[in-house]
């Protein structure tokens, strides 16, 4: 059982199953599905390279799919090294909502409960 349809949970389900071999994980979201699928459509993020390797160790596809996506960033600005060369990975920028749906799409249908408000 994961508490949350965010990022954060997302990606805990998916690693769950990706890594941890759990064939049945549940998200558990309190937003209806309408407002779920609305929100963050215009918001952006930044993964710096600790947060895309994570999605390398979760699953190469995953890895793959936030990449092709989203924006590789080399630098922020007049540094002697660019992120990949320093950190083994690119900072990414992508829209949250693409991110989640990414996520989603690496769970199997009817993973996330919506309209669930636990007490």
């Amino acid at each position: 059982i994961v508490v949350g349809g965010g990022i954060g949970g997302l990606a805990a389900a998916v690693a769950l199953r990706e890594i941890a071999g759990v064939e049945k994980v549940k998200v558990y979201e309190k937003a209806s599905k309408a407002g779920w699928q609305r929100a963050g459509t215009s918001t952006g993020l930044s993964l710096f390279p600790n947060g895309v390797a994570a999605l390398k160790t979760i699953s190469p596809e995953l890895h793959a799919a936030v990449l092709e996506e989203g924006t590789a960033m080399e630098s922020m600005g007049g540094g002697e090294s660019t992120f990949l060369e320093r950190y083994g990975e690119p900072l990414v920028g992508i829209r949250w909502a693409s991110l989640r749906d990414i996520l989603h799409s690496f769970l199997p249908p009817g993973s996330v409960v919506f309209d669930a408000a636990l007490d």
